[in-house]
């Protein structure tokens, strides 16, 4: 009602080779350019700097493609995409190192196939990530990946178990956007037919 983002954390769960990569991308660079937040710090974080590369490489494709518009908007470093419009914006992806992100103030982060983060893992990273952003007017955190396995010791887990809660109205969370595609647990997966 206010016109603010309702949303300010979400996870999303899918299939491998749907495009995960570049939704994170496309998403991140929207932060970046249109979202209206001044100086937006935009960040993409993994479990390993390779992983939360690949987000990062998929936005650069998308700024530097031939004949993108988004050329025109961005400057495209080699770890940074900043905006032209405002030089004090960008998108960067991050090594692991959390006791250098202390300082930070992002806009938007998006952690990058969350079920390969364990709980413990990276923590002051995570702790800087997802509580430097209370100066912001409307943060976005997206936590974007394909299934685990292990709902006890990955940060995964615990997100998912939150989000089928909120979906069965045990918890109220207006806040957190949840979205898993799966297949049902009965599902056989050697039937052709549960392929589809």
């Amino acid at each position: 009602p206010n016109g603010r983002r309702r949303y300010r954390r979400a996870l999303i769960g899918v299939a491998r080779k749907q495009g995960k990569t570049e939704l994170a991308a496309a998403i991140s660079l929207y932060l970046l350019l249109a979202d209206g937040e001044p100086s937006a710090q935009i960040y993409c974080a993994a479990a390993s700097e390779e992983q939360a590369d690949y987000v990062f490489e998929a936005a650069k494709r998308m700024c530097t493609i031939e004949g993108s518009p988004l050329s025109e908007l961005v400057t495209v470093e080699s770890s940074r995409i900043t905006s032209k419009g405002d030089p004090y914006s960008y998108f960067q992806r991050l090594s692991s190192k959390g006791t250098t992100k202390h300082g930070s103030a992002p806009h938007g982060v998006i952690f990058d196939e969350l079920h390969a983060w364990g709980v413990g893992q990276a923590d002051e990273l995570w702790d800087a990530l997802t509580t430097g952003s209370g100066a912001r007017d409307q943060p976005l955190q997206i936590a974007i990946t394909t299934a685990g396995t292990d709902l006890q010791e990955s940060r995964c887990g615990g997100l998912y178990q939150h989000g089928l809660a909120v979906q069965r109205g045990e918890v109220e969370d207006r806040g957190f956007f949840f979205r898993w595609w799966a297949a049902p647990d009965e599902c056989d997966y050697r039937d052709p037919e549960m392929w589809k």
